[in-house]
């Protein structure tokens, strides 16, 4: 039961990434072509820059991108439906903080 409950969630997450995050993937390697890296090289960048945008607004299970509410007894009770809205106001939090000291990302 507990394997085909979690199947809307897995054909929402494949249909997200197939679409937004190969649109993503050859935007990036597009990027850093223009930028004069070989293609090999911008692929390998690409799939980084993925992986770390995908960590940083996906549900994780590293210990170290999980908050002290995410792991306490209530928060694994509660938190599993409010954990993505949780974790992208921690993030665009963390952006503003980011910009108003004047700190900017500028691969991601």
């Amino acid at each position: 039961v507990l394997k085909v409950g979690y199947t809307p969630t897995k054909l929402a997450d494949s249909f997200a990434i197939s679409f937004g995050g190969a649109t993503f993937y050859r935007n990036r390697i597009k990027m850093y072509e223009k930028q004069g890296m070989e293609t090999k090289v911008a692929e390998k960048q690409a799939f980084l820059d993925f992986q770390v945008l995908a960590e940083r607004t996906q549900q994780s299970s590293r210990a170290d991108l999980l908050s002290k509410q995410q792991t306490s007894l209530i928060g694994r009770f509660i938190l599993p439906f409010a954990n993505t809205p949780i974790q992208m106001n921690r993030a665009g939090m963390k952006d503003i903080l980011d910009l108003s000291i004047g700190r900017r990302d500028t691969h991601v």
